[in-house]
């Protein structure tokens, strides 16, 4: 690093820390709630609305269920399995640690006293007043799995993590995002709509009834609407429990971006389906989604040197909070600032092939949504606010990030409409291409790299992270779940970007960039990973598997990714399913493709250096070739592609004992095992394996469907000494 850049990112450093100093005593002796402007008075902008009541009728019973476990508060995060997250909880414990907590307060305000500052504690109590009777807060700070609490009265930057055995600080982000509310909200939608249609019912009858109860007073349909009582309630038990900057719901902006999005998209569910939320609680969440603004654009994750997902989750949370509040000239400039940082991001943080740049499918779908869903607001917004950001005086700009002129942007507004480049409307058309083609039969993503479940929004009841017909309900296209109904994110207000693309399965599709080759064949579809570590060579993401692949065949699954499992709640396991042991390759023992330092939890998200190297040799229908040179020697794969066998050739010539691995869906079963042999049996569809040297062994490891999650599977290990073998993979039925 010259040094000239170095002075530069010590003195960067330095004058950080001096600011959060500052910071940190000003919070800590007064309060950090908001003095709000006089426009925050104004009404809000509410453009989101779903208005297709027969499709949220379709899945009545998911939403209901999923509604009246979050009033119970009961959750299912992270692989926590149903449990009600509350002050003073036991838990389960995580691969054996388990930490305890007490109930050692008298009463609510009790509790809070001891939950927030002296200085926050006058306005937070005043917030509490405003819940109903009889409501049992939720422990914002636990780790529902461990039992370990995080001190809500520690400032949060100072607050550190992954230091303790067991314990993942992502659990407490987790139902901090609040994405339960939106479904909360389809219950309040789909009970008032029944209460409304019984209250007419009454009043047809009544009319036919004595003229002397003509007069009589009908109930309010809403007033007994237990799911707008308890969405209420929790963005209040949130908001008085958590003020700014203390605790762990404002360590990390992506979060407090994703809240946000969620709080606001449950708030105009609510009341563009005519259901009035108290005059009360309309003005408490305006002034939070005005801190939650604040907070993100003062903590933007950006660097000129690394930024990825977080920083688009932060510029997401922006547009969310900048088209609902108020119209005024700090809203306007949040998203004119947004809109030029979206333009940005979409063409740094995807690659001219359309995938995401940090190397994992997980997280690809993950940056993917949120750019669909923020072009589907955007759809939204009225001329006239676009109208209003070509008059803005750029002085008004506070912000230490440069906002751009409008003629330096990526975008243009005419006549109230917002138009991106050609070169952003290109990127979007390759994010399409890219996303639908890596969609297997079963309309999942494969797992490529890091999944640790992230998603913005989930409108439909129980749809997994990795599900790909979410991003295709985003362009309007007829998806349908496993049951055969629409996704209710379909009918999300606002048209998304317009696109006549519509990528045909291809026998083969090429994504160099991002490293991933397809293979679709009548019954089968081969995905090869070879190429780009992602994050520009940092690899935070990415995991030890060049050249491994994994195989759908007749919309099963049979050779899968592990997946990733956990982050920082244990290092190991962490190691291990990044690791090459974990992939479909080949492996030395004592060898990594790739390494990674082990000083500080920060490791867990970096590569130390691509030694890999990997690179695609020979592509065509006919076949892949691609090498690495994670191993010092050369490690070429081969594969040879048939309508009904796949050959696959790995030569190595590293001296020594080496290791194939195949790791088996959980539903595959090993039907027969023979010297040279296996037989794989999912739901009556064989898969037969012949190895042309080594010794066969069969033993379990941990699969992992999403974050937290594990079950256990079947791997395949060869072991040889010689310098190639061959592997043949013949499909049968």
């Amino acid at each position: 690093m010259p040094p000239h850049i170095t002075i530069k990112k010590v003195m960067e450093k330095i004058l950080s820390r001096f600011r959060l100093s500052k910071l940190r005593k000003a919070d800590l002796n007064s309060s950090t709630f908001p003095i709000c402007p006089d426009w925050l008075n104004l009404p809000s902008n509410n453009i989101i609305e779903i208005r297709n009541i027969p499709l949220l009728r379709d899945y009545e019973k998911e939403i209901f269920e999923s509604a009246n476990n979050s009033i119970n508060h009961k959750f299912d995060l992270l692989g926590s399995g149903l449990v009600k997250v509350h002050f003073g909880m036991k838990t389960n414990g995580w691969e054996g640690n388990k930490y305890y907590s007490k109930k050692n307060y008298k009463n609510t305000s009790d509790l809070l006293e001891r939950s927030v500052t002296p200085s926050n504690f006058i306005r937070s109590s005043e917030i509490l007043c405003y819940i109903s009777q009889g409501y049992e807060p939720i422990d914002w700070q636990i780790d529902f799995k461990s039992g370990f609490r995080w001190n809500p009265l520690d400032w949060s930057p100072d607050i550190r993590y992954g230091n303790a055995a067991g314990t993942d600080i992502k659990l407490p982000w987790e139902i901090g995002r609040m994405q339960h509310l939106p479904v909360l909200a389809f219950a309040s939608v789909l009970q008032n709509n029944t209460n409304q249609s019984h209250s007419n019912q009454s009043h047809s009858n009544q009319s036919h009834s004595n003229q002397s109860h003509s007069n009589q007073s009908h109930s309010n349909p809403t007033a007994s609407n237990k799911y707008l009582t308890e969405i209420e309630g929790q963005i209040l038990d949130f908001i008085a429990f958590n003020p700014p900057r203390f605790g762990t719901q404002w360590m990390s902006a992506m979060d407090v971006a994703i809240r946000a999005a969620n709080w606001i998209v449950t708030y105009n569910l609510i009341v563009n389906s005519k259901i009035k939320f108290s005059d009360w609680f309309d003005q408490i969440f305006k002034e939070s989604i005005y801190a939650h603004g604040r907070h993100i654009m003062a903590n933007l994750e950006w660097s000129s040197g690394m930024r990825g997902n977080h920083y688009l989750a932060n510029i997401t949370g922006i547009i969310f909070i900048s088209t609902f509040l108020p119209d005024s000239t700090i809203s306007d400039l949040w998203l004119l600032f947004a809109l030029q940082e979206l333009s940005n991001e979409i063409l740094h943080q995807f690659n001219a092939d359309g995938g995401n740049f940090e190397a994992s499918t997980a997280y690809h779908l993950f940056s993917a949504e949120m750019v669909f869903f923020v072009l589907r607001l955007i759809d939204k917004i009225p001329s006239s606010k676009f109208v209003r950001l070509n008059s803005l005086k750029f002085s008004d700009w506070k912000y230490e990030k440069k906002l751009l002129s409008l003629k330096k942007q990526k975008f243009a507004i005419e006549k109230g409409n917002l138009i991106f480049s050609p070169q952003v409307i290109d990127r979007l058309n390759s994010i399409i291409k890219f996303t639908s083609s890596v969609i297997d039969a079963n309309g999942r993503i494969p797992q490529i790299g890091d999944n640790d479940s992230g998603y913005l929004l989930r409108l439909t009841p129980a749809v997994s992270n990795l599900d790909g017909n979410i991003f295709n309900s985003l362009l309007n296209k007829d998806c349908r779940t496993s049951t055969g109904r629409k996704y209710i994110e379909t009918e999300l207000a606002g048209h998304s970007y317009d696109t006549d693309i519509r990528p045909a399965a291809k026998p083969l599709v090429q994504f160099g960039d991002f490293g991933l080759y397809i293979y679709n064949k009548e019954n089968y579809k081969l995905t090869i990973r070879c190429g780009s570590i992602g994050q520009n060579g940092k690899g935070g993401h990415s995991h030890n598997d060049q050249l491994s692949f994994v195989l759908n065949y007749k919309g099963e699954d049979f050779f899968v990714d592990p997946g990733a499992y956990v982050y920082t709640a244990s290092a190991e396991m962490r190691n291990l399913f990044r690791s090459t042991e974990s992939h479909n390759t080949l492996i030395i023992k004592g060898l990594e493709q790739n390494t990674w330092h082990d000083y500080s939890k920060d490791d867990l998200f970096w590569i130390a250096k691509d030694s890999a190297k990997a690179k695609a040799v020979s592509i065509n229908e006919g076949g892949f070739v691609g090498v690495h040179h994670g191993y010092r020697r050369q490690h070429r794969r081969e594969f040879r592609i048939f309508d009904d066998s796949i050959l696959i050739n790995d030569i190595c010539k590293v001296k020594g004992v080496k290791l194939l691995k195949y790791h088996l869906h959980p539903s595959v079963i090993i039907q027969a095992v023979s010297d040279s042999n296996v037989q794989l049996n999912c739901k009556g569809i064989i898969v037969d394996i012949l190895f042309n040297a080594g010794r066969i062994e069969i033993d379990e490891y941990r699969y992992s469907t999403g974050y937290g999650k594990v079950e256990m599977a079947n791997f395949i290990a060869v072991e040889f000494v010689e310098n190639s073998i061959e592997t043949k993979l013949n499909l049968i039925r």
